[in-house]
């Protein structure tokens, strides 16, 4: 007498399980994997995008003898926030000098954080426009830059700078040039200091995960 070949068995309900805690694991470490990737090439533009300026700035020097000044002051232009970037970004697109324009950046790297503008149009800046734009770091926050004549401390306590920046997200931030901690001394004493505040949004005056110039 001939039998049926049984039937195959199905997936236990234990296996289905298995397989489901498996793919939702896999899934985990690519999140993860995917999430440091993002931050690692956000970190890559970021040092990228102070390395061009730094290139910018040495050749602006060359033609100027001198690096962009913090205040906007000294460019006959109102002061206010975020004026270092501002200051910066205003010489480095400046219609005058023989190497001019000394940086051109892309229209999703500016921004105006702190939506200030002059009384007029800058006529002397490539990007035109009454508006004093920032260059934004990958984070969309804007840098932070300051001369050299900056950096030290005036006699006592104060500084010869304090700035206040207004972040991507419109919290205000206030920043001053900060000496080694092991030296002492001030990295860019006879150029400037750049950075950003990074991945976490939070200045450190160039410490912690700010990415700088030095």
């Amino acid at each position: 007498m001939r039998t049926r070949p049984r039937a195959a068995a199905g997936f236990t309900l234990v296996e289905m399980l298995v397989v489901i805690a498996i793919i939702g694991v896999l899934a985990g470490l690519i999140l993860v994997g995917v999430r440091a990737a993002r931050r690692s090439a956000a970190r890559s533009a970021c040092e990228a995008r102070i390395q061009a300026l730094k290139s910018a700035l040495q050749t602006y020097a060359n033609d100027f003898g001198d690096y962009p000044p913090t205040s906007l002051a000294g460019l006959s232009r109102s002061p206010g926030k975020n004026e270092g970037i501002e200051s910066l970004i205003h010489c480095l697109t400046t219609r005058q000098g023989e190497s001019s324009p000394y940086f051109e950046p892309e229209k999703d790297e500016l921004g105006n954080t702190d939506g200030d503008a002059q009384a007029r149009n800058v006529a002397d800046s490539r990007l035109g426009g009454a508006e004093c734009l920032e260059l934004l770091d990958p984070w969309g926050n804007p840098f932070v830059y300051y001369h050299h004549r900056d950096l030290k401390p005036v006699a006592g306590p104060a500084w010869a700078r304090l700035q206040v920046y207004v972040k991507g997200d419109g919290q205000s931030a206030k920043t001053q040039p900060r000496p080694d901690d092991r030296t002492k001394s001030y990295p860019g004493e006879t150029s400037y200091q750049l950075w950003s505040f990074g991945p976490n949004g939070e200045n450190e005056d160039g410490a912690g995960d700010d990415v700088r110039s030095w």
